[in-house]
């Protein structure tokens, strides 16, 4: 009886508190929002964020630098990969001699989709800003950065 009790009262105080069950359920509703203005494109934001970076890094890059930069794990990375690859949005650009390492870069189809998604990011975007007012992004941003500092 003790262990539901103490149980009981742990899941109160996380409930009612809990800072990671809080920023899991604000990337849950933030990531739909984002999900529903990007699906028309055949677009998940995980593969915006993948088509962005390839876009800004501007020339070959491997999977692990790309899952480095965007703060994901390799295999989510790798499975983004590979969709997009399959759409024609990405291409092995440098595979080495072993054939156990490349580097992938947009293709002009990828950049022509990254493009098309412009309307439907901004609208996703100004909706959010709306609602969470204008500082938002700062505030997350200070965040990341004070946790990023944190856990290193």
């Amino acid at each position: 009886m003790q262990h539901s009790t103490s149980a009981a009262g742990l899941a109160a105080t996380i409930r009612a508190g809990c800072l990671g069950t809080r920023v899991g359920q604000l990337h849950r509703l933030v990531d739909r929002h984002f999900e529903l203005h990007l699906r028309p494109l055949g677009l998940s934001v995980p593969q915006l964020e993948v088509l962005t970076a390839l876009t800004l890094m501007a020339g070959p890059v491997k999977p692990s630098m790309l899952a480095n930069t965007l703060g994901m794990e390799r295999s989510t990375v790798s499975r983004n990969l590979a969709v997009l690859q399959s759409r024609g949005w990405v291409e092995p650009a440098e595979i080495s001699t072993t054939g156990r390492s490349m580097s992938v870069r947009i293709t002009h189809e990828g950049s022509a989709r990254l493009s098309a998604a412009g309307d439907a990011w901004t609208a996703a975007q100004a909706a959010l800003v709306a609602t969470l007012g204008d500082d938002a992004a700062q505030c997350l941003d200070t965040w990341l950065t004070e946790l990023t500092v944190m856990l290193d």
